[in-house]
This record gives C-alpha cells, sequence and structure tokens, in this order.
C-alpha cells in the first residue's frame, strides 16, 4: 500500500464514496480499514449504516444484506446518496449457488441505470470445500474471464484467500462427485497463514491484507496508473 503516491490516497479520501452490501465475510475489508485507519490516520476511514460526512476520510455507507437485498436495495440506496460514485457487494457463500449470469446481468442493469458509479464485481471467498467449493470455484472462473473480456473492475477476494505475500501454497483439493461431475483438480481453498476467526472468519492480518487491496483498487479507480 505504501507504493500508492500519497496524492492519490488523497484524491480517494476526497472524491470516492462507497455503498458496500455485505455479510460476515465481506466484515473482513471494513474490519481491515479500521485497523489502518486506527493505527494511521493517513489512512482514514469511517463507515455507517448512512454514509458518514467525515472530511478527508474514505466513507462508506455499509448494509448487512444477501445477494437478493443487495439488488433489491443499491438502486434506492444510490438514489438516496448521489455523492456515491462507488458500489459493491460481498459473498459469504452464495457464490457456490448463486447463478453467474443473473449475477453479471444485475450488475450490468445497475451500470447502465448508474454510469457515474464504478460497479465492483467480487469473486467468493474460498473457505469451504468439497461441493460448495467446486461450484465457487467455478464460479469465480467464470466471473474472472467475464471481467476480463468485459473490462470490469473485479475485486478477487477469492485469489486474495489463497495468497500469503508472493506465496501461492493454498490447501488444495479434486473433485467430481464422485463421478457425477466434470472432474476439477487443484481447487485452491484458503492459505493456512490466514485459517482463524479473529474477524470476519479469518485473521486480522488477512483483514488487513485485503483492506490494502481497497485502497489500491480505489486509487486505480479514482486515475492512478499503477506508477
Amino acid at each position: 500500500m505504501s507504493q500508492i503516491p500519497d496524492e492519490w490516497i488523497e484524491q480517494v479520501k476526497q472524491n470516492t464514496r462507497v455503498y458496500y452490501g455485505h455479510a460476515s465475510h465481506g466484515a473482513q475489508l471494513t474490519g481491515g480499514l479500521d485497523r489502518i485507519s486506527d493505527r494511521d490516520s493517513f489512512y482514514a476511514f469511517a463507515e455507517g449504516y448512512s454514509l458518514p460526512q467525515v472530511p478527508n476520510t474514505l466513507d462508506f455507507l455499509s448494509t448487512y444484506n444477501d445477494p437478493d437485498m443487495f439488488f433489491s436495495e443499491v438502486q434506492g440506496i444510490l438514489d438516496a446518496n448521489p455523492s456515491i460514485n462507488v458500489a459493491m457487494f460481498a459473498w459469504c457463500g452464495e457464490a457456490s449457488w448463486y447463478d453467474i449470469d443473473l449475477y453479471t446481468s444485475q450488475m450490468e442493469a445497475l451500470e447502465a441505470a448508474n454510469p457515474d458509479v464504478t460497479f465492483v464485481y467480487m469473486t467468493g471467498n474460498t473457505q469451504e470445500g468439497f461441493d460448495s467449493g467446486y461450484e465457487r470455484y467455478l464460479f469465480n472462473q467464470a466471473l474472472r474471464q467475464y471481467a476480463r473480456e468485459h473490462d470490469k473492475v473485479l475485486f478477487d477476494f477469492a485469489d486474495l484467500d489463497v495468497w500469503y505475500g508472493d506465496e501461492y501454497t493454498p490447501d488444495v483439493y479434486d473433485y467430481d462427485d464422485y463421478g457425477r461431475k466434470p472432474l476439477v483438480t487443484d481447487i485452491p481453498l484458503e492459505h493456512p497463514q490466514w485459517h482463524g476467526d479473529d474477524w470476519g472468519h479469518t485473521t486480522w492480518e488477512s483483514c488487513e491484507n485485503k483492506a490494502k487491496a481497497v485502497w489500491w483498487m480505489l486509487a486505480k479507480i479514482t486515475g492512478w496508473n499503477g506508477e
């Protein structure tokens, strides 16, 4: 995160307002943002069920919801808070059964209705194995391909789950539901370094790692070229 120039952190704080729908796993992002903010006020962060109005701060309007609630509520929240210019939803386990085509079509409809808002797509966490993990992996892979092909902003929650720094040594498994489904090998699960339950079903270290990725993503959305 220290690689982000200070002026782009300032740009994010001054110009970015976020609506964030999530349940327990999604709290990893906001929990990490809180801890970083408490440690260094330069990365000031505020969160509320109504949009905070804190100067020189990254402000999040956060609601606790599932995907059906998010998609039924988001337009009303955007209409009531016209300063919001980024919106995103984080999955708990729903990515293992949610229809990828429905998800992308709902997001595309929101993008068409709100051209001044950047909608962030998100992969699902990698904690569950067996059939749920298999279906989630297929969802995540399809979403990554869709995001590449359609130039979407993707917060790859799953990828952050399976990497520790530059180390890719997650737990993996093969699955075909006893021959009833096409075999997929090396399905990655959460990296052992992140095993814990400090907050949002993971460690504080994982929360802060994801929060750093949020700052990086928002700086890129704001206009930073990554250099």
